[in-house]
């Protein structure tokens, strides 16, 4: 007997409309009921629709209200009606596109655009169902992911793009679209390490100016090279883990565990290395030392 669960989210109690199709419509399946089931259920009024920049050629989703349809067209904002409406779910936001591309619209984005969301590197795959996400069709399943398609933008043909930006101070995997993506995070994530490099150019530039008029070129070269290795070699320190035991601390690994391993082997009692010195008389006590001598 098919449960509530099966049924398609909705905002309102469908347990009753459930268990009263079940006992009038018990000869049908649990699809066929279930197809039946969201069929009678009121269908969510379309919310949004894609518009373009007369100037930029941007395009992004906002509501098709009266309100904002005004004050968009009066930001330069055009609807672009022939790709339709649809309704905003969590899905569509975070694959605000997606509607997009599956009527069809991937030759409108601007090239700048693309590259901006970084589908020059990574196009967007489209679930093979088709169907946008609605109450009917609340989420993609894995089937519908089977044979998905990925986008094609005939803007990007024939062009040719740099390696993808990276993280160079420890990201692992971490790319960005544009430089300029990469730059923010450096800003946000790395602050401390571009502060450090601005001191270096600008001790590397005092460095030129103060030797510069009296010292060879190769001479104030050397100074600026000097000084660049030991900030390289000072934020790879920064950056190497540190091992550190009671008062014994560094970032060699085997240096440490070399510390641990003598820490751990019992400590033998030595004498002096000549044996002709080792003290072979009885252990009697001196004289001054007996307080029962007299």
């Amino acid at each position: 007997m098919p449960t509530t669960a099966d049924m398609p989210a909705a905002g309102f109690d469908t347990a009753a409309i459930w268990e009263e199709a079940s006992a009038q419509f018990s000869e049908f399946s649990q699809a066929e009921l279930v197809a039946m089931l969201a069929q009678a259920l009121p269908k969510p009024a379309p919310t949004h629709a894609y518009y373009r920049h007369r100037k930029t050629g941007e395009i992004h989703a906002f509501p098709i209200d009266n309100h904002t349809q005004i004050r968009k067209t009066n930001e330069g904002w055009e609807r672009l009606n022939q790709y339709g409406v649809f309704q905003e779910t969590k899905h569509v936001s975070d694959n605000p596109y997606e509607v997009l591309f599956q009527r069809g619209g991937a030759g409108e984005m601007t090239v700048a655009q693309l590259i901006d969301n970084g589908f020059h590197y990574h196009p967007p795959l489209l679930p093979a169902c088709g169907r946008n996400l609605t109450n009917q069709h609340p989420v993609h399943t894995d089937a519908c992911y089977r044979g998905a398609r990925t986008v094609t933008f005939p803007q990007l043909e024939g062009r040719t793009f740099p390696d993808k930006p990276v993280c160079e101070y420890g990201c692992d995997d971490r790319w960005f679209p544009t430089v300029k993506a990469r730059d923010q995070h450096y800003a946000v994530m790395h602050g401390d390490v571009l502060a450090e490099q601005a001191q270096g150019k600008a001790l590397a530039a005092g460095v030129k100016e103060a030797l510069g008029t009296t010292q060879p070129r190769h001479i104030v070269d050397d100074a600026i090279e000097q000084e660049e290795r030991e900030r390289e070699r000072e934020r790879e320190r920064a950056k190497a883990p540190v091992y550190k035991f009671e008062d014994f601390e560094t970032t060699d690994l085997d240096e440490f565990m070399a510390y641990l391993a003598a820490l751990a082997e019992p400590q033998a009692t030595t004498g002096p290395d000549n044996p002709e010195e080792w003290d072979t008389k009885p252990n009697v006590p001196d004289e001054d030392d007996d307080p029962l001598h007299l």
